[in-house]
């Protein structure tokens, strides 16, 4: 049970990383598409 705690905040720095990744490569995929409001 003590390492609920360590568990949860290694989950949150986790999670943190995993949505930063996602962010990365929307923005690499926005400039990739064409498709997108921004583009010609």
């Amino acid at each position: 049970m003590a390492l609920a705690q360590p568990t949860r905040s290694h989950w949150t720095a986790t999670n943190t990383a995993i949505r930063a990744i996602p962010a990365t490569l929307q923005e690499r995929g926005i400039e990739a598409k064409p498709d997108t409001a921004d583009g010609p």
